[in-house]
């Protein structure tokens, strides 16, 4: 029976049982005692796995956390409109002017009508004299059900609408929000239009193996082709004249070490007996389309032959926990090097 239909046969009901105008609707709905437990019990997994996914950068919280959401929501549906068992089925209990009619949704009836004088509330349930008898009906689980009980203790109206109920709307309205914004509508769009990276990091995934952004754009026809370089320093190189967003990459650079120089650049030996010998780095470049993780192509290239002044060896070794007695680094290509060698990718017709 639709919300309007309903207030109109009730209204009906009540004016002609004398107890006035409806004021007020209360829908019976399941006990959710239960279903919040499991609900809490719920959450703790699922904040641990968010909180774990968060740590290391992943974007896949946001199904965790739409999962959740989702989860309660449901929950919340069936609490609401889940079937009430009884002959009665489904209860309304509405407030009116003069008195409280209660009115079965199963057969679209009366059940009773009590008006205010006649009704008395004690620990959750009513008690109310008719043709001589007491009747006795304990209170089930209502939308506002301590809004109802006030009305019932007090033999008053009351407010329909409460700071508390208010309250709760407006938290469950900005939680839904934020879950949207920020977990449901990009994990919706990257279903739609496929994943796309959220910052340069994401995209080092390829480099490790992982799996490819299949809403990135796609590596063909003419340049420009926006490359990202993984990088050892704290910055990621971008090989293009301006900085553009990580959505719009179409290729990744994965340098990895293949070897180094057969003599050292550089060679330090202190007192202490602790040493150090830099070496010349030998590098395999691997380029990824980012959309699909082809590798597009391979080539190799040298680290700096350059020993800078600050890296000369030094007078002193100092003792750090973190570092070793005897350590040989290697240097890494530079940032120039690179950039020259992966102009023809970004300015050139696309490869394959």
């Amino acid at each position: 029976m639709g919300g309007r239909r309903l207030r109109r046969g009730v209204a009906e009901h009540a004016e002609r049982a004398g107890i006035g105008r409806v004021v007020r609707l209360h829908r019976q709905h399941r006990n959710g005692d239960s279903i919040v437990g499991w609900l809490i019990l719920a959450s703790f997994p699922a904040v641990i796995a968010v909180g774990a996914l968060l740590l290391v950068g992943s974007p896949h919280w946001r199904p965790v956390v739409v999962g959740y959401a989702a989860l309660c929501w449901g929950a919340a549906a069936w609490r609401h409109w889940g079937p009430i068992a009884g002959p009665d089925g489904r209860r309304w209990f509405v407030v009116a002017e003069r008195g409280l009619l209660i009115w079965s949704a199963e057969s679209n009836a009366v059940v009773w009508t009590i008006r205010w004088g006649a009704l008395r509330a004690q620990s959750g349930a009513l008690a109310w004299h008719e043709d001589g008898q007491v009747h006795e009906l304990v209170v089930p689980a209502v939308s506002r059900r301590k809004a109802l009980l006030r009305s019932i203790d007090n033999r008053t109206l009351g407010p329909s609408w409460s700071a508390s109920r208010l309250a709760s709307m407006a938290s469950a309205g900005l939680v839904t929000v934020l879950v949207a914004q920020f977990a449901a509508v990009p994990l919706a769009l990257d279903i739609i239009r496929g994943e796309r990276p959220g910052d340069f990091h994401d995209l080092f995934r390829i480099c490790d193996g992982g799996r490819a952004f299949s809403g990135a754009p796609s590596y063909r026809g003419p340049g420009p082709h926006p490359v990202a370089v993984r990088l050892w320093t704290s910055h990621d190189l971008q090989v293009q004249a301006d900085r553009l967003a990580p959505d719009v990459v179409q290729l990744i650079a994965c340098p990895n070490q293949i070897g180094r120089s057969s003599e050292p650049l550089r060679s330090c030996a202190w007192e202490d007996g602790s040493t150090e010998m830099e070496y010349q780095g030998h590098y395999r470049v691997d380029v990824h389309e980012v959309s699909t993780g082809r590798n597009v192509t391979s080539f190799e290239i040298a680290g700096s032959s350059d020993v800078r002044p600050v890296l000369a060896c030094s007078p002193y070794h100092y003792d750090l926990d973190d570092r070793p007695d005897h350590s040989e680094p290697v240097t890494y290509p530079t940032e120039a090097a690179l950039a020259t060698r992966l102009s023809p990718l970004v300015d050139g017709e696309a490869l394959g």
